[in-house]
């Protein structure tokens, strides 16, 4: 018996057939997510540590070194790439399971390297981790450019009048800007002249952080109000670092 013959003899149990199909695609139109490419996650991990202001040797010594010993120890590791630079330095670890799940790996990492802080020198701040994932690619980019203002000088307008609005707005995880450069002060110091006028490095150093701080001091509660205290000594201008005095002596 043939499926036209099948089909002719039992006319109910095919139309149900075919209304059962088309149930089926409908819900799976509805319900499947539509993606620009299939979710898929390398088995490689991109650790970040920043340390600028020191030389490739010293952060080689005591940036990479324990980081690589801390990292090192996970199991699975195919190889571990490091590199050093007067900024900071950065580790490449890769892996041979591809099906390992690359979340948790990353969460690992991150308590091995937390649990080696120790080794770090003082003023060491902080690490980033990053994973790769065909999910984590932008799905649209955005230009900005103006003929009557720097837009290199725009970046904290940038990030409020933009950035920020756009995280605000549903199903967006996350927003990154490039091609801005960031407004940051560089004191360029002449050892010759520090020794002319008395001034120590150390204590110049001390007093440009105590000079540009803002912490938070805990709370007062005055008559059913409770007020927040927070002590703010930031620079606000590059007049008001080159006026401050760098020693007792009013230099």
């Amino acid at each position: 018996m043939t499926l036209a013959e099948l089909s002719i003899k039992r006319p109910v149990s095919t139309i149900m057939l075919f209304v059962s199909l088309v149930v089926v695609g409908l819900i799976a139109a509805v319900r499947l997510p539509l993606e620009l490419m299939p979710e898929a996650s390398a088995p490689f991990l991109f650790v970040s540590l920043p340390y600028p202001g020191s030389t490739p040797e010293e952060v080689e010594r005591n940036v990479l070194r324990p980081a690589e010993e801390a990292v090192g120890t996970m199991s699975g590791i195919k190889s571990i790439r490091g590199r050093a630079n007067a900024d900071g330095a950065q580790l490449m670890v890769f892996f041979s399971d591809w099906s390992r799940d690359v979340a948790i790996t990353a969460s690992d990492a991150r308590q091995r390297i937390d649990a080696a802080r120790d080794q770090f020198p003082d003023d060491f701040q902080r690490y980033f981790i990053w994973k790769f994932s065909t999910s984590d690619q932008s799905s649209m980019t955005i230009r900005l450019a103006s003929k009557s203002s720097d837009l290199s000088t725009q970046a904290d307008r940038i990030d409020r009048d933009f950035k920020r609005q756009l995280e605000r707005l549903p199903g967006v995880a996350r927003v990154e800007v490039e091609g801005l450069p960031e407004q940051d002060v560089e004191i360029a110091l002449h050892p010759d002249r520090l020794t002319a006028s008395g001034v120590a490095l150390n204590e110049l150093v001390n007093r440009l952080q105590s000079a540009n701080f803002a912490v938070s001091a805990g709370e007062i509660e005055d008559n059913g109000m409770r007020l927040r205290v927070q002590p703010i000594g930031e620079l606000r201008d590059l007049q008001q670092l080159r006026n401050m005095p760098v020693n007792a002596k009013g230099i």
